[in-house]
């Protein structure tokens, strides 16, 4: 790993997770020595504290990884809205929107779009949240396949973030 070519990096915590000994886990996808794909830094124009890492493309496929909901002044969104409204999952929903946007700013730099995205893990801090997210994507997306899984962590990077994600977008 070079700091030129950065891996595509999410950290959250994981206590508890899979075992009580258990403290964090590690995904890996590699490409090996002398691949005919080539591994490139994805820019895009999102607010640089929004995500872990850069967005990586590999071959046909685009990582983007730990994206927050964060605006371009650095604050997360929806916190106002979302103190009135706790029952309703505003807030979970207007963040959900936030990282929707940065999530479609990168799949535009990697010239692919959110129709092509085949994979989103998203974390959120407390289940009960998920209900927003679900909302958001049904308010821009319609009907359109939802390829998700949502893990409860204790804690997230932004204070008063509810959810950050990750996306896997195919890009032939």
């Amino acid at each position: 790993m070079s700091a030129r070519r950065p891996p595509a990096l999410t950290v959250t915590p994981a206590k508890g997770f899979a075992s009580v000994e258990m403290i964090l886990e590690i995904n890996y996808i590699l490409l090996k020595d002398g691949a005919r794909r080539k591994k490139e830094i994805v820019r895009a124009d999102i607010p640089e504290l929004a995500t872990y890492s850069p967005a990586v493309r590999a071959g046909e496929f685009v990582f983007s990884p730990g994206l927050l909901p964060l605006q371009r002044d650095g604050s997360v969104a929806g916190l106002a809205q979302g103190d009135n409204f706790e029952g309703l999952c505003l807030r979970s929903e207007l963040q959900a929107n936030a990282i929707y946007d940065h999530a479609e700013a990168i799949a535009k730099a990697a010239g692919t779009s959110m129709r092509n995205v085949v994979r989103i893990d998203y974390w959120v801090s407390d289940i009960r949240e998920f209900p927003g997210v679900a909302l958001a994507w049904a308010g821009r997306y319609g009907k359109a396949p939802h390829p998700f899984a949502c893990v409860v962590t204790p804690k997230l990077a932004a204070p008063g973030a509810t959810v950050m994600a990750d996306f896997w977008f195919y890009a032939a």
